[in-house]
């Protein structure tokens, strides 16, 4: 019985399987449904993610926008409380010791439209060491 059953050892290193045919036509078939199927899904999901990013980025500029908006509105505050002339006569007379000019320091002139006239006038009728004012 031992020689009947002998097993015969076959290498099948040197077997050279054949290719099917219809069996890659139809994997090639598979994969280029799955792919016509797979790229409208991925184009649409990429749109999506564009869209939200989108929508991130306009509410940072929202954001930014409403804080300068902010701050130019403090920064014209502060401006407008610097060139307060209350405050500026105030502080020329507490720190810096300043005083109004008496009225025979001054000269009070009348400008008119033109401008180099009105120059040469103050200078002629300037009095030596004192303030011109001038009205327009």
């Amino acid at each position: 019985m031992s020689s009947e059953i002998q097993r015969k050892v076959v290498l099948n290193q040197r077997l050279v399987k054949e290719r099917d045919q219809a069996r890659a036509r139809d994997l090639k078939r598979v994969v280029w449904i799955c792919a016509s199927l797979l790229l409208p899904i991925l184009f649409y999901v990429w749109q999506q993610v564009e869209y939200i990013r989108t929508g991130y980025q306009i509410e940072q500029l929202r954001a930014e926008k409403n804080r300068l908006v902010e701050w130019n509105r403090q920064m014209k505050l502060e401006r407008a409380t610097l060139l307060n002339l209350k405050r500026i006569e105030t502080l020329s007379r507490t720190r810096l010791g300043l005083i109004p000019p008496d009225s025979e320091n001054t000269v009070k002139l009348r400008l008119t439209g033109d401008s180099s006239a009105s120059r040469s006038v103050a200078r002629n009728h300037a009095p030596s060491g004192g303030l011109i004012a001038a009205e327009q």
